[in-house]
């Protein structure tokens, strides 16, 4: 029963760990930290969600632009814009944390096996 909790949460925190979409406020977008715009919430509370190319912060003109999945360009001013949702680019630093987590739980139940045996 233990080692069932401890998988799930193991699970858990692996999924915590390797998540790949954050939401932040338009004040702190910058170019660097949102290169795919999944979802944008205006200001009005009305909700934009790009497709599969997403959207894109353009700094020059202050805009968020891209395709939504109806197919419509649609371009936004930032003073348009309450928060974003965008995807980050996997680290390697993640990706080995989620590596250790994965180890670490099959050396456990490894290690569970061979004491039952």
């Amino acid at each position: 029963m233990q080692s069932r909790k401890f998988l799930v949460l193991l699970f858990a925190l692996a999924g915590l760990v390797a998540s790949c979409r954050q939401v932040i406020p338009i004040s702190q977008i910058r170019p660097s930290s949102a290169p795919d715009i999944s979802r944008i919430t205006l200001k009005n509370g009305t909700i934009i969600e790009f497709d599969q190319e997403f959207g894109w912060y353009n700094k020059q003109a202050r805009t968020v632009e891209g395709a939504t999945k109806t197919g419509d360009h649609v371009e936004y001013h930032i003073s348009e814009i309450m928060r974003l949702e965008y995807v980050r680019v996997y680290s390697i630093i993640f990706a080995a944390a989620v590596a250790t987590t994965v180890g670490a739980g099959a050396i456990y139940l490894l290690a569970k096996l061979l004491t039952i045996i």
